[in-house]
């Protein structure tokens, strides 16, 4: 691919968390190095977290920390200019000063389940909002949340691109997910569950299917197996299964084709989705799924799934065992082979890369002008910048006046022992007794 621009990319979100956000930045940057768009980037890694390619440049920064929010978009800016960079995108709501910005949003779960947006993460997401020169979202109602939540942002300045799903996961052999089974000790047939569980007040809404296992007369028949999220089984959940076996893994790509492939189905019962990229998976590997109809999950599914609703217990029973009738199964297993061929890695990586370059074409020409917001923003920035300065330098001042009574205090101990070693010998007794002398005769000191 002819050399364009420069793109740099913060790649902050590798160092908050491995989850599915991580995942898609993986991918995406993975088929750039595939199609040698991957030359045009500069990669920031933070920390040491960033996943290492060939190809690739990169800039090491230290971690991000939200109390320095300021400093660390002048931080991002240094690294721009340092570069001539065209444009950033940033993997996770940081935003340099002045450099133009695509911002990729993978969901509105803060906003649509009313959290603390003055929380310092989601004051960032507003921030980078704010900010961007265009956006990416990666669904429909992301699409539609965006605009909902945001109304000021200009809808021709969204574009809709679908997280893809790599081509490793297709359905495995028997051969592989019987020796996957035997690695992890599945003996039963098993239903999956991928990704959190119960995290952010509980939208993965896992605790629905618990709940039909715990009243479903069959459960004893079946083995539960959860892929990523927590490392212990929630209380809340363990309550309901205390007389199931229930394995918690953590495993890489290919494990994970035949965990999918060997599954009755992958239950994914969210309250909301972004995207839902475990169902995509899942479908492609030939594993049947049963998951709700609300944001994204229908969107991505298609006909491809059973569809329950998000706290009706019996109806989630009625699923697990409408997928196990074999004339059922067959044919959510066909749709979903299908309905999976309609998302591609490589087809997201493309038109991102086209995105970009469209953008910096326009904003170089003028034809895509920075908004009031932003430059409100940069102004707003700019205050922050220096009161963040101010509140290091007071820290650093505090840190400097504990240091030197920290040393006043050592060399008062040293002292203090030195005096007392002294008393003890026998200089210092013969000192004593010619001053008693002195004193007794009258002599002046």
């Amino acid at each position: 691919m002819e050399k364009s621009l420069t793109l740099v990319i913060d790649g902050v979100f590798f160092q908050i968390n491995q989850t599915g956000i991580a995942r898609v930045w993986s991918m995406l940057l993975k088929y750039w190095q595939k199609s040698g768009f991957i030359t045009q980037i500069i990669l920031i890694d933070r920390a040491e977290t960033a996943p290492k390619l060939e190809g690739i440049n990169y800039y090491s920064m230290s971690a991000y920390d939200y109390r320095e929010r300021a400093l660390d978009s002048e931080r991002l800016q240094f690294v721009c200019d340092k570069f001539q960079a065209d444009l950033f995108i940033s993997t996770y709501y940081t935003t340099p000063l002045t450099t133009p910005s695509i911002l990729m949003i993978h969901d509105m779960i803060p906003e649509v389940f009313g959290f603390d947006l003055s929380e310092l993460c989601w004051q960032e997401k507003y921030y980078s909002i704010l900010y961007a020169t265009r956006y990416i979202t990666v669904s429909q109602n992301t699409n539609r949340d965006l605009l909902k939540f945001y109304p000021h942002i200009n809808k021709s300045l969204v574009s809709l691109v679908y997280n893809g799903v790599d081509k490793l996961f297709e359905p495995a052999s028997h051969q592989e997910i019987l020796q996957v089974k035997e690695k992890i000790g599945i003996g039963l047939p098993y239903f999956l569950i991928v990704g959190s569980r119960m995290s952010l007040q509980g939208y993965k809404n896992a605790i629905v299917f618990f709940k039909a296992l715990s009243q479903w007369q069959q459960k004893r028949e079946f083995e539960i197996v959860c892929v990523g999220g927590e490392t212990e089984l929630e209380i809340d959940l363990f309550a309901l299964t205390k007389d199931l076996k229930i394995h918690l893994l953590q495993v890489n790509d290919l494990e994970l084709k035949a965990i999918y492939s060997g599954a009755i189905a992958l239950v994914y019962p969210s309250l909301y989705e972004g995207f839902g990229l475990p169902i995509v998976e899942a479908m492609a590997c030939g594993c049947p799924v049963i998951t709700c109809r609300n944001s994204s999950l229908s969107e991505v599914a298609g006909d491809a799934a059973i569809y329950v609703d998000e706290y009706d217990v019996l109806e989630m029973i009625q699923s697990l065992e409408k997928v196990q009738v074999a004339e059922v199964r067959q044919k959510l297993i066909q749709a979903g082979l299908k309905q999976a061929k309609k998302f591609s890695w490589d087809k997201m990586a493309e038109d991102i890369a086209n995105i970009c370059l469209k953008t910096v074409q326009e904003v170089k020409s003028k034809q895509l002008e920075i908004s009031q917001f932003s430059l409100l923003w940069q102004d707003f920035r700019q205050e922050q910048i220096k009161l963040e300065n101010s509140r290091k330098v007071q820290a650093d001042q505090q840190s400097s006046h504990l240091e030197e009574i920290t040393k006043l205090q050592r060399y008062l101990e040293l002292a203090t022992a030195e005096i007392e070693a002294m008393k003890t010998s026998k200089f210092w007794k013969i000192r004593s007794l010619w001053f008693a002398i002195k004193k007794q005769l009258g002599f002046s000191s």
